[in-house]
């Protein structure tokens, strides 16, 4: 049996799909099964998929008559011990080796992600890719892009596959549907980021608005959810002695810990005591550091704060966008203090750091292959 499903939902591809399953054929790992399955295609994208494998012995085409939305009936048809959904639209980069062999390695995490780069017509850019923050899950965009992750199915199954809301047609919730899981994928174990592209997004201009509307939705029935059913948790984490909690319950606490010290923040209290009680989790989670700088920022403690934001900016120097959310912290903070010398030379120092990084990841072999070969 193959180790690893390359599961793509289809609908209405014909446009993208021809390319989108010679980008998998080409660089999925060996040990791979590629499930491709239609969700009532009207177009041509039947015939594309079934004239593909014909000459592609590990790809399976299937019709989705299960009743059941395709991303959860693909789930069911996948039975290797990993999976990646991936997008009929998208361009599957190399890479993804390196995510099984750290899966391998670390039994505990639950799934692998890499940086996604986007492509707007013919100009490619960075578009996400974050360290994965168990502090700020639900409370932050925590950029970790559906397509980019390499996901143990077991943990997959554990937190329940994808939950669609019930305001949106299936077809209509996918981006909040995927969005929840890899939320909840963190709650049960920690999730790991490595910093090199192993997907191309295409831009689709047309859905950005509606993506971006149900992924504000999704976060916040995920709250509602998360309060509900951590109650009890939250209780003890408030009230009680933290110390009685075991380590396999420490990503489920940490992303409580969290959304505790978020609430009492925005309520305007100190939030030190809260912090203080999360530090046995997971000292070492930028969303700790981010909840720390934004505690002395508050306090109007700018030395403090300075230094917390460039111990940020020094323990993740290949992730973009927290460098990007570093240099704005900087800069929005020096209006309320004159800096020295230094502090604008660091700024400068991050900015062409930043710099460095974007032509780093746009001109990534696989990248620029990518474009050429599937664009």
């Amino acid at each position: 049996m193959p180790k690893i499903s390359v599961l793509v939902p289809v609908f209405n591809g014909e446009k993208y799909l021809e390319k989108t399953l010679q980008s998998i054929a080409d660089n999925a790992p060996e040990d791979s099964e590629v499930i491709v399955m239609d969700d009532g295609s009207t177009d041509n994208s039947c015939e594309i998929i079934k004239k593909f494998i014909a000459s592609h012995s590990n790809f399976v085409f299937e019709s989705n008559t299960t009743g059941k939305d395709v991303y959860n009936a693909l789930v069911d048809k996948c039975l290797t011990e990993y999976m990646i959904m991936f997008d009929q639209a998208d361009i599957f980069l190399p890479g993804r080796n390196e995510h099984i062999s750290y899966l391998d390695a670390h039994p505990e995490i639950t799934g692998v992600y890499g940086v996604s780069m986007v492509l707007d017509g013919q100009k490619v850019n960075y578009n996400m890719g974050k360290t994965f923050s168990n502090f700020l899950l639900f409370n932050d965009n925590n950029p970790c892009r559906h397509g980019s992750l390499t996901m143990r199915r077991q943990a997959v199954l554990k937190a329940g596959g994808y939950i669609f809301s019930s305001e949106y047609e299936k077809g209509d919730s996918v981006e909040g549907a995927s969005w929840y899981l890899i939320q909840r994928l963190g709650v049960i174990g920690p999730l790991f980021f490595i910093a090199k592209p192993v997907e191309i997004h295409r831009l689709q201009k047309e859905l950005q608005n509606k993506e971006l509307t149900l992924l504000k939705i999704a976060r916040n029935t995920a709250l509602e959810r998360l309060k509900s059913l951590h109650n009890n948790d939250i209780n003890q984490f408030l009230n009680e002695d933290i110390s009685t909690i075991q380590e396999d319950e420490f990503s489920l606490y940490t992303q409580i810990a969290g959304l505790v010290s978020v609430n009492i923040q925005n309520s305007g209290k100190d939030v030190s005591d809260a912090l203080g009680k999360t530090e046995s989790f997971n000292k070492d989670d930028w969303g700790l550091k981010k909840l720390w700088y934004d505690h002395y920022f508050n306090k109007q403690d700018f030395e403090e704060s300075t230094r917390r934001v460039l111990d940020m900016a020094t323990a993740y120097m290949d992730d973009l966008i927290i460098q990007i959310w570093v240099t704005d912290q900087m800069q929005s903070a020096m209006k309320y203090f004159t800096p020295a010398a230094e502090y604008n030379d660091f700024i400068n120092k991050v900015k062409m750091h930043q710099k460095f990084l974007l032509e780093k990841y746009r001109n990534f072999p696989a990248v620029v292959k990518g474009v050429q070969l599937y664009s």
